[in-house]
């Protein structure tokens, strides 16, 4: 597997670890025994694999925190989303 494949999974991975607490069951991750979806390896391990990998730990880092930050957006624009469904639901009564 090319390096660039390596890093395209393991960024895929990152993004399957950040789902809200909520949506699956949690428990300490395999390698710091912070709380981690599935217990599985956690995002924060998981960038420290592909900042290895690419050998840009700064890169890595910053993407994290982008692909963060980018959930965080779209919890919130679905949170806004759900209160206007449930105030046509209202009005539509």
């Amino acid at each position: 597997m090319s390096v660039s494949e390596q890093a395209t999974a393991l960024m895929v991975k990152i993004v399957y670890q950040l789902r809200p607490p909520a949506t699956t069951t949690m428990a300490p991750c395999f390698r710091c025994s912070s709380p981690s979806p599935g217990g599985q390896v956690c995002a924060s391990c998981l960038d420290d694999d592909l900042g290895g990998l690419i050998r840009n730990r700064g890169a890595a880092m910053r993407w994290l925190t982008s692909v963060k930050q980018a959930t965080k957006d779209e919890q919130t624009v679905l949170s806004y989303a759900r209160k206007v469904e449930a105030e046509s639901g209202l009005k539509s009564r």
